[in-house]
């Protein structure tokens, strides 16, 4: 997994997760199958880097609110991390999307948000037991055309059982 900053879920904000953007189409293999994370981060080279404060935007098509070289179509997505749990319990991490998303924390699938479907929103949601302590967190994100949407957010014990935007 690529390195990331810690994300305090407790806090007012956290610090941004980093993100590895991919400008790839629908022809490029498993274009919308972000089950094969671990196989394609090996593989392809990031056209962008950096850092995102918050997995939460919805743009039209062709407007980015992230760096210059990014497809405004056609383009995956990979945000990492770290996420401080002071109180363990269960957590529920959320996903919004347009097009395709998943969520994994220590490298377990939690959310599966994997569809594509064009001019929709789905949302999916999956809970899991995290002890107190630092917990990676990937979420995948690929856009095929038109607009723009991805919210990722936690919630549990350390949000007072709140949405929390990630």
């Amino acid at each position: 997994l690529a390195s990331g900053t810690t994300l305090s879920v407790n806090a007012t904000a956290g610090t941004g997760l980093a993100g590895l953007y991919y400008n790839q189409g629908p022809s490029a293999p498993d274009y919308n199958d972000l089950s094969n994370l671990r196989g394609r981060l090996g593989q392809w080279t990031p056209d962008v880097v950096d850092t995102s404060p918050l997995i939460n935007f919805s743009t039209g098509g062709g407007s980015l609110p992230w760096p210059a070289g990014v497809n405004a179509d056609n383009y995956q997505a990979y945000y990492s991390g770290m996420i401080d749990i002071t109180t363990g319990g269960t957590y529920t991490f959320q996903t919004g999307s347009d097009d395709g998303s998943m969520v994994w924390v220590d490298g377990q699938l939690v959310v599966s948000n994997n569809s594509y479907k064009p001019y929709s929103y789905p949302q999916q949601s999956g809970s899991i037991s995290l002890d107190p302590g630092m917990h990676t967190i990937v979420v995948g994100y690929y856009e095929g055309g038109g607009s723009n949407a991805l919210r990722a957010g936690i919630s549990g014990p350390d949000t007072g059982g709140s949405d929390v935007v990630l």
